[in-house]
């Protein structure tokens, strides 16, 4: 036995015409080729982290490229039916015998990964809170693939953890902590480093529970966010074991942020009920809207109260970068806790997740086993083991892809692309505001989200129809009714209303207009993603009573002005193929038609 083992061991790392580094070079070679087809496949004006808007380009390479990128596809699309009938799934028993078998396998896998993949990379990708990354990024996966080591200890990492203290650092001076009392580490994503946050502050707050846990509590510990705020706030509740129902839901005004009186009303209610409040999310960015809670007043609170204010910034955190925009975060700086994802306006590659903490050692307090046999506490370097700051052993070395993201493109090239994101965002809106209908802006951007419906004529003309009604914004503003012209959110400002903010105050699926956008705008996702030239996601406001609607996340350099005429258009086209013929509204039309 041992005998066969040596031999297929051999075989598999020892080919007479390969060592290691050979073969590395031979099959990077066989993938650069592919990998540099597939940036290739959508026209790219520059190579920065920025875009200039495309005023730069004449008439015909705004037509050429605006035609080119029509014609490339986001993503062929594929059923699931599909992709398993034209790839070859089966998993080989037999190690290859030959160079030419090992080239063939890879070359074969890799080419049918890209080809059923969705090309984040193209400037219609408009469908998540991340976009493509750019070559730098490429490289950093692959230096971190080489490197093959996890940054939790000196002892194996020595020049990681040196240079994730850096950046962590780096990270705190942007937002304003005070560098000589923070800390923080890199996460897996957003929602980890939100989870991470509550257990520290669960665990400053409550003494007991690391040893004993919930159960050795005697009033509720309740968590208190936003109705837009992120899900992973709810998921970290279930997780730490103090449930959803511990997360108080805050309603938000017609801005999309936390309103401060409903969360000042609702921490005193809960400590009447003889509940222990002890931690409060703020979003930075939220995932829908792309709003921002005002966090000076949020900071407010928190000291007041002595609750842990934590800013979900893992989103609108990027702003930072920008001198013309970090007013979004005003406030930021009298955080606990920050979290805050590179990978998303920043373009550096999926997932690149940072938790920063007002306190040293409040993340090793609380969570640290004292694993003896890995962070050993007798040498020089013990300050940068930091692994035991977190529930991972082992992680990624996430720091190579901000670090070399930063070397590329420095913080003027971060700032540049993050303001970009914004006037791409202002301008689709001003464009949809001036086209009117079929399409219909839910609000302002807040940032570098748009969001907007597609109205069809049936459900205009039902609206028309009808009476002005006080229970529905959207039919008020279809029946030309409603006293504004940019959108239903500002209209909901024109009313005077107070308290909560609700689109319909009709009996949920009893309002016909609301139920017929909300179909329309499911039909035209379903048909898009068959389509494939772009990719857009749909969104809700449950807390808005607001049907779905289009929500276009601008973070890609690579979208030019030109485009969102392109898009709106294909949308538009999309939009008429998902009703009966009879009821189409051709863009040409659809100028005509404005909010009264």
């Amino acid at each position: 036995i041992k005998a066969d083992v040596i031999d297929e061991l051999n075989c598999s790392n020892d080919m007479e015409f390969w060592d290691e580094g050979n073969e590395l070079e031979i099959l990077l070679n066989i993938v650069k080729s592919q990998l540099v087809s597939h940036f290739n496949q959508t026209p790219r004006f520059n190579n920065s982290a920025s875009a200039a808007p495309d005023s730069h380009l004449n008439s015909t390479q705004k037509n050429s490229h605006s035609s080119n990128t029509l014609n490339s596809r986001v993503v062929h699309h594929s059923s699931s039916h599909d992709i398993k009938t034209q790839v070859d799934f089966s998993l080989p028993f037999q190690t290859p015998s030959s160079q030419e078998e090992v080239i063939q396998r890879i070359q074969h896998a890799v080419k049918d990964v890209i080809e059923h993949s969705v090309n984040t990379h193209h400037p219609f990708f408009l469908n998540r809170l991340y976009t493509g990354t750019n070559p730098v990024g490429v490289i950093s996966e692959s230096l971190i693939a080489a490197l093959n080591t996890s940054p939790d200890t000196f002892a194996v990492a020595p020049m990681l953890t040196v240079l994730q203290r850096r950046m962590v650092e780096a990270a705190a001076d942007l937002f304003g902590m005070d560098l000589d009392s923070c800390n923080g580490t890199f996460c897996p994503g957003g929602s980890y480093s939100n989870m991470l946050a509550m257990i520290a502050a669960r665990n400053q707050r409550f003494k007991s529970v690391k040893k004993f846990g919930v159960q050795s509590l005697s009033g509720k510990p309740t968590v208190f966010t936003s109705a837009q705020a992120h899900y992973s706030i709810s998921s970290a509740a279930m997780v730490l074991g103090l449930g959803s129902d511990a997360v108080v839901s805050v309603e938000c005004d017609i801005d999309g942020c936390i309103r401060i009186d409903e969360l000042r009303r609702l921490i005193l209610e809960s400590q009447d009920q003889g509940n222990s409040p002890f931690f409060v999310c703020a979003t930075a960015g939220t995932t829908v809207l792309g709003a921002f809670d005002r966090l000076d007043e949020i900071a407010e609170i928190c000291r007041e109260f002595s609750l842990w204010m934590h800013v979900d910034a893992s989103y609108g955190g990027s702003m930072v970068m920008s001198p013309i925009h970090k007013a979004y975060l005003n406030g930021i700086q009298s955080a606990d806790s920050i979290a805050w994802n590179a990978h998303k306006l920043l373009g550096v590659p999926l997932q690149c997740s940072m938790l920063l903490t007002k306190s040293p050692d409040v993340l090793s307090k609380s969570i640290s086993s004292h694993a003896e046999y890995l962070y050993h506490e007798d040498h020089d370097e013990q300050e940068y083991d930091t692994g035991d700051m977190t529930l991972q052993c082992g992680r990624r070395a996430d720091v190579i892809k901000l670090w070399l993201a930063w070397q590329r493109y420095g913080k003027n090239g971060f700032a540049s692309r993050v303001e970009y994101a914004v006037i791409m965002a202002q301008s689709c809106a001003e464009m949809i505001t001036a086209r009117g209908f079929p399409l219909l802006l839910v609000q302002k951007p807040a940032s570098v989200n748009v969001c907007f419906w597609f109205v069809s004529k049936r459900t205009r003309d039902c609206a028309q129809s009808r009476q002005s009604s006080h229970l529905c914004l959207l039919s008020n503003a279809l029946s030309g009714s409603s006293p504004w012209k940019s959108d239903v959110m500002e209209g909901w400002k024109s009313s005077e209303k107070k308290g909560s903010v609700s689109f319909c105050e009709s009996v949920p699926g009893a309002c016909e207009i609301c139920t017929q956008i909300d179909a329309t705008t499911r039909r035209i996702y379903g048909l898009m993603r068959k389509d494939g030239t772009m990719l857009i996601n749909y969104s809700s406001l449950p807390d808005f009573k607001a049907p779905s609607f289009f929500r276009l996340a601008f973070n890609s350099p690579q979208i030019q002005e030109s485009d969102l005429k392109t898009i709106l258009d294909k949308l538009i086209e999309l939009g008429n193929q998902s009703v009966p013929e009879e009821e189409h509204l051709s863009s040409n039309e659809s100028s005509q038609c404005v909010l009264m």
